[in-house]
């Protein structure tokens, strides 16, 4: 697929027009949600650290990206306390976010977490995690 058609392809898997028809403004609201101060400690940390050598997170435009990744990683903390962030999370949100608005890249994110299951990866280990090879 083209690079114009990517947005598209990635707004019809992830179902991003019904959940943000279903879900409308859950997205802001989450935003506004308090988190685990070690949530948001980690978060900040991250960050600055994802893909500091890609143009949407190195030049004039980056400040605003990775505010807009912040609050993806902090609204999913919120939607998804079981998991709430972990390291390596932000690469996954980042990546959507790169061709999305945020509160669509939200909902993709939201899709490769749960539907495609990246989130059994991210929990708190237990002895029935998948781990990584």
């Amino acid at each position: 697929c083209s690079d114009s058609q990517r947005p598209q392809v990635w707004r019809t898997t992830a179902r991003v027009h019904i959940m943000t028809t279903q879900c409308a403004g859950l997205f802001d609201r989450l935003c506004q949600e308090e988190v685990r101060p070690e949530v948001l400690e980690q978060i900040q940390k991250d960050v600055p650290r994802t893909f500091p050598s890609h143009p949407r997170f190195s030049s004039k435009q980056s400040q605003r990206t990775c505010m807009n990744l912040s609050r993806i990683l902090h609204a999913y903390a919120v939607f998804d306390d079981q998991v709430g962030y972990t390291q390596g999370m932000s690469f996954v949100a980042a990546t959507p976010l790169m061709i999305l608005p945020p509160h669509e890249a939200f909902w993709v994110f939201v899709y490769i977490m749960q539907d495609m299951e990246f989130r059994e990866y991210f929990l708190p280990r237990t002895s029935t995690n998948h781990s990584l090879p």
